[in-house]
């Protein structure tokens, strides 16, 4: 075997690593990131990762989407109350 063909070989073995392999060994595999996204950030947009993760058990899943839901209708509501408010405020 000559030189240029063994180091072709190592070159076919090093495939690019894909993003969505790269999620799944970072993001989704970190119970503390995806939990601070979650309620710190995304709110119920974010419940495809919660899902997603292998490091949460189904009864955890349905759980937190269940308190996540909650939590994110309350904040619109609150942001709702107050635009409401202030829109009282200004007209009246």
């Amino acid at each position: 075997m000559n030189k240029a063909s063994s180091s072709k070989t190592r070159e076919e073995k090093s495939e690019p690593v894909s993003i969505g392999d790269q999620l799944r060994n970072g993001l989704l595999s970190n119970r503390r990131a995806i939990l601070v996204l979650l309620w710190g950030v995304t709110g119920f947009l974010g419940l495809p990762v919660l899902w997603l993760s292998p490091k949460f058990s189904w009864p955890e899943k349905f759980i937190y989407s269940l308190l996540i839901t909650i939590y994110s209708v309350f904040l619109i509501a609150f942001a709702g109350g107050i635009v409401w408010w202030a829109y009282l405020r200004i007209m009246g």
